[in-house]
């Protein structure tokens, strides 16, 4: 299979677009996901293939395509079962790679990284009910428009990833996908400058590698409380530290310090 390693996954809208669907039917559904994914959208109907994957029967297998094809998770066109959500995403992933492969490939220039401010965009939250709501239209394409990967790999970087790939980490975890860039678009949404950033990414995983030397992020989001608080920081006074608010007081004190430090 030549597909995608990984993919974004959101159990309430898996749990929101199954209600009805008995448990068996369920758990073929999401393992059919992930041979969809990893077949990158090209799972031919091969009931013994995948029947042989699921660890069932044939005739179980039979069984729970027809529920899914009639409950409209999946359709079955040309000898190949895809999926409404799966097929967009492998589209936006696909076109993500191509854009870091063009990227990797030409000469780096010594940019201003203040001035870095464009994120590669297009994030895909469409949901496993979209598959019933036909009547929608596709959500808007991914821009073709010319990415700034340099924060990206900054990012990375401060996290210990590797800057190219986004792999981290023993198990080869990816970071830096598309949802993981959108997430990076908030922070700096929030007025928080990609150097600050950075140092407060660095600052967080140092501080859990201390107990756990093989720690990583799961991703991008894990930081968003680190960056609100680096937000409430700028504006907030230096903490005075009273006995009720002792712990609070250190963390925007932290922050303060890394908001007046880093540019």
């Amino acid at each position: 299979m030549n597909g995608l390693p990984y993919y974004p996954k959101y159990p309430r809208d898996f749990f929101d677009g199954t209600i009805g669907l008995p448990f068996e039917v369920k758990g073929a559904y999401s393992m059919l996901l992930d041979l969809i994914y990893m077949s990158g959208g090209k799972l031919y109907d091969d009931s013994r293939f995948i029947a042989g994957h699921l660890n069932c029967s044939v005739r179980a297998w039979n069984g729970y395509r027809a529920a899914l094809i009639t409950a409209g998770k999946i359709r079955v066109e040309n000898g190949i079962i895809s999926n409404f959500r799966a097929d967009k995403e492998l589209i936006i992933q696909r076109s993500f790679q191509d854009k870091q492969r063009k990227n990797a490939s030409q000469p780096k220039k010594n940019n201003d990284l203040d001035k870095a401010t464009a994120q590669p965009k297009g994030s895909h939250t469409d949901t496993d009910t979209e598959e019933e709501k036909k009547e929608q239209q596709p959500r808007a394409e991914v821009p073709s428009s010319q990415a700034d990967t340099t924060t990206r790999e900054r990012l990375l970087a401060a996290m210990g990833a590797d800057p190219i790939s986004g792999l981290i980490g023993p198990n080869g975890r990816r970071l830096g996908t598309v949802a993981d860039t959108v997430e990076a678009e908030k922070w700096s949404a929030m007025g928080i400058s990609l150097d600050r950033q950075c140092a407060v990414i660095a600052e967080r995983c140092a501080a859990m590698r201390r107990t756990n030397p093989h720690w990583t992020p799961g991703r991008f989001a894990y930081f968003n409380g680190a960056m609100a608080d680096l937000a409430a920081a700028r504006s907030a006074p230096m903490p005075t530290g009273t006995a009720k608010h002792s712990e609070r007081d250190a963390k925007l004190a932290k922050y303060a310090r890394i908001a007046g430090g880093a540019q």
